[in-house]
């Protein structure tokens, strides 16, 4: 083998050269070694669920909730971190909204947003969805909450009821670095978790109703007709049946329905009748007023009209059993040049037993076969004809014949002090 000899001042350079590289890597590595805890920052994001809870659609408006995120921070150089988040689409969306899915593949639109109005959308820079997610800066060690707002949206009375769920994998995406000029989307180093959007919608019917209104009548000679308007909506393919009950009188048969009313002395209706008096001349009147019935009365009876006034006087009747007639109100002012001025209140009562007319009664005595010595009962015989005298009484009074007991549509049995006319 051939040698080869190298000279001296080759040989000397060679180690040179090796020391040198030697104390180069201890230098990089030491520098490493120092450099490592400035860049070992961490941050890290987490999300309870959004929930709605129970909705009912039918009401047609819209549901608010919230849900808070957590940005937690620690280590690293610098004293702030800008935090880019990102919450995407979910696990349905189109151009309009975030979407729950539900019972057959039903869906319901909700959204996210950054602000309690719900004028800010919560988007992802990560995607594109709704442009761009939130911006935050926080302290280098430090656990930041933020609300997210979420909102169902109203006017969605048509769709399924059942339980709707939207998923959200991997976001919120957060993008964090030290802070610095650049605005978000920035940063190199990321997090992530997963939530999920949830609601049931109930499953119910909404029930309206307009009062039936029979207006103002007299006596009934006739049936009087009315109407009012059951407006029902209820979730879809939900069945359901109409029904009324028997109203405050508690009726089981639809035909037995009855209507009370509520009155003053006797529950007579009306209980008072109002009178207009008026000034039409051009100087002041001092009126005076009177009735001609005690059970008629007055809330005022004098007073002063300044030209072209007028004023009201209340005419109450009392209803108490037994008080029947015609009151007269007379008003009056001798300055006046139609003074007096007179009207008349009616009141019919029940009636009683002093309201009876004379009756001369003639005894004929004839023995019954099969009474114990040949006696009668006698009491029924005088109350015989007083049904049929009162039915002939209100036959002239209104023109129907009753042929039935009680008479209960009669002027009298509507009189009744205190009781339902009609029981």
């Amino acid at each position: 083998m051939e040698r080869v000899n190298f000279p001296v001042p080759y040989t000397i350079m060679h180690l040179s050269l090796l020391v040198l590289a030697a104390r180069t890597t201890c230098i990089i590595a030491a520098l490493l070694a120092l450099s490592a805890p400035a860049f070992a920052q961490t941050c890290s994001v987490s999300m309870g669920n959004m929930a709605f809870g129970s909705i009912n659609t039918l009401a047609g408006t819209a549901v608010d909730t919230t849900a808070t995120m957590t940005i937690t921070c620690s280590g690293g150089s610098g004293n702030t971190r800008r935090i880019c988040i990102s919450i995407g689409a979910g696990s349905s969306s189109d151009a309009t909204s975030r979407k729950m899915t539900g019972p057959g593949g039903s869906t319901a639109r909700f959204d996210l947003y950054s602000d309690s109005a719900r004028t800010s959308l919560w988007g992802s820079w990560e995607t594109g969805f709704d442009t761009a997610g939130v911006q935050i800066d926080v302290a280098k060690s430090s656990t930041t909450n933020l609300t997210v707002y979420g909102r169902f949206f109203a006017s969605q009375q048509g769709i399924s009821t059942g339980a709707y769920t939207a998923t959200f994998s991997a976001n919120p995406f957060i993008r964090y670095a030290n802070q610095g000029p650049a605005s978000c989307p920035t940063g190199g180093l990321t997090a992530s978790t997963s939530f999920s959007a949830t609601a049931t919608v109930l499953s119910t019917c909404n029930v309206g109703a307009t009062s039936v209104n029979f207006g103002s009548t007299g006596i009934l000679n006739a049936n009087t007709d009315a109407q009012g308007t059951l407006s029902i909506q209820c979730s879809p393919s939900l069945p359901y049946t109409v029904s009324l009950d028997g109203g405050t009188s508690g009726a089981t048969d639809p035909t037995q329905r009855k209507m009370s009313f509520t009155g003053a002395n006797g529950g007579r209706t009306p209980v008072s009748k109002t009178v207009t008096l008026t000034n039409s001349g051009s100087a002041g009147l001092n009126w005076a007023a009177r009735t001609n019935q005690r059970w008629c009365t007055l809330n005022s009876y004098n007073g002063r009209l300044a030209a072209g006034d007028s004023t009201t006087v209340n005419v109450s009747v009392d209803g108490s059993p037994g008080v029947s007639g015609v009151c007269t109100v007379t008003v009056s002012d001798s300055n006046a040049d139609n003074s007096p001025q007179t009207m008349t209140v009616n009141s019919q009562g029940l009636l009683r037993a002093r309201h009876m007319p004379e009756v001369e009664l003639i005894m004929i005595e004839d023995q019954h076969p099969d009474g114990p010595y040949g006696a009668k009962g006698v009491g029924e015989i005088g109350l015989v004809p007083t049904a049929p005298a009162v039915a002939n009484a209100l036959y002239r009074y209104d023109g129907i014949r009753r042929f039935t007991l009680p008479m209960k549509d009669s002027p009298a049995a509507r009189a009744i002090t205190g009781k339902a006319a009609n029981r």
